[in-house]
């Protein structure tokens, strides 16, 4: 019976091109994700399901994917590490570092997607709808990318399923801080799981919850299995029903996820000692959610992108 698990030594980057440049799994699931929301909207619109010729599915999709690499970093930047970046401003640059959004990258996009259709003069909740639709499969492969860095990892655990997360030196991830064996708490847990604590030992790296797994499947497959249920079988779909659903959901995921993940080392828990940030930016997805789900079937307007 195992008490533990260890994070399975995959190497972050694929090919390495220069000393402080790399193609590594992150980014590519990035283009994953881009390209299985590319042929999620080209299946559907050659069967006639989504009312939009491919040219402006693809024009639009490349809006978004600006709004997403410019506001994940930004967002970053804003929400979670404002201070180190008006002292290291060139470091805005070094995206090879690690520092990604998601809510940055959802504001950008959205904030793209609007001015696109203030242009093209569409209706932006038409748009919305259709395209966030697929935007958990993009989640589900990036939080296997957070996983495969080992970052995001979670609070110490004795859960069977608990894995111990070691430093990355591919990419400059020193890994979990560790735990101070002077803590009562933390001896028992070691003793529990079956850690040795050697004479003179001062620090010890206990297992984790995997928060990236449990992100990837709530963010991930539960919220896409949701989105496309609901796409599939709701007939008469009013405007506005699939976004709501999407911020909503996702709200609820990122909350629930908060819960088993480490917070940022620079900001630590907002408030007592398990609120952090990323619930605080999850509250008003779930709120917008909830209302904007009620005005959906409210003003019960159709969606004109639908088709057969």
């Amino acid at each position: 019976m195992f008490a533990y698990l260890h994070q399975p030594n995959i190497n972050p980057v694929i090919l390495p091109i220069t000393e402080s440049f790399a193609i590594r799994w992150y980014s590519m699931m990035y283009v994953v994700g881009f390209l299985l929301a590319y042929l999620f909207y080209k299946h559907y619109i050659k069967k006639g399901v989504i009312k939009m010729k491919l040219d402006e599915m693809g024009d639009i999709l490349f809006v978004v994917i600006l709004g997403v690499l410019i506001g994940g970093r930004l967002g970053y930047i804003l929400f979670y590490n404002i201070g180190y970046y008006i002292h290291n401003p060139l470091e805005i640059f070094m995206v090879w570092r690690g520092g990604m959004s998601f809510h940055g990258g959802l504001i950008f996009s959205m904030l793209a997607a609007w001015i696109y259709t203030r242009i093209k003069k569409k209706n932006f909740f038409d748009i919305a709808d259709i395209f966030l639709i697929p935007v958990p499969i993009g989640l589900f492969f990036g939080r296997w990318g957070n996983f495969v860095n080992g970052e995001l990892w979670g609070n110490a655990t004795d859960a069977p399923w608990g894995m111990i997360f070691n430093p990355k030196p591919e990419i400059g991830n020193p890994g979990p801080s560790l735990y101070s064996t002077s803590e009562a708490w933390v001896v028992a847990l070691a003793r529990k799981v079956g850690l040795p604590i050697q004479p003179g030992q001062t620090q010890i790296n206990l297992p984790r919850h995997p928060s990236q797994i449990y992100e990837m499947l709530m963010e991930g497959l539960i919220l896409f299995t949701i989105m496309f249920l609901v796409f599939k079988l709701v007939k008469n779909k009013p405007r506005g029903l699939m976004m709501s659903i999407f911020l909503g959901g996702y709200g609820i995921a990122r909350f629930i996820g908060e819960n088993f993940r480490q917070p940022d080392a620079q900001l630590g828990y907002l408030f007592g000692d398990w609120f952090t940030m990323g619930m605080l930016l999850s509250l008003p997805m779930i709120l917008t959610g909830i209302i904007g789900i009620i005005l959906a079937y409210k003003f019960n307007r159709r969606n004109e992108l639908w088709g057969s």
